[in-house]
């Protein structure tokens, strides 16, 4: 019980960790390229690793509806907020 809760405590901060250093990275990436070309890098990296990750057990769905909003999801979250965050951060000092 107890390695189990170290584990998960283990595995919580490698995940803050990871995604705290994502705004410092951004930043940085932004001041060599364009906010929407980070994004498509940001996408492109991160479908390789769901790629390598998540299709091995994962069941992909067959009717329309849940594709439409998959797609719908995306495009909210990946087009919309963080073309708008990196838009935020290369125009707003912090």
């Amino acid at each position: 019980m107890y390695m189990a809760k170290l584990a998960d405590g283990i595995a919580f901060i490698a995940m803050a960790s990871f995604w705290a250093v994502n705004y410092p990275f951004v930043k940085i990436a932004l001041e060599y390229e364009p906010p929407m070309m980070v994004l498509l890098f940001r996408v492109i990296f991160a479908l390789v690793f769901s790629f390598a990750i998540f299709f091995r057990n994962m069941k992909i769905p067959k009717d329309m509806k849940s594709h439409l909003m998959i797609l719908g999801f995306s495009l909210l979250n990946i087009t919309i907020f963080m073309g708008l965050w990196f838009t935020g951060e290369q125009t707003v000092s912090a």
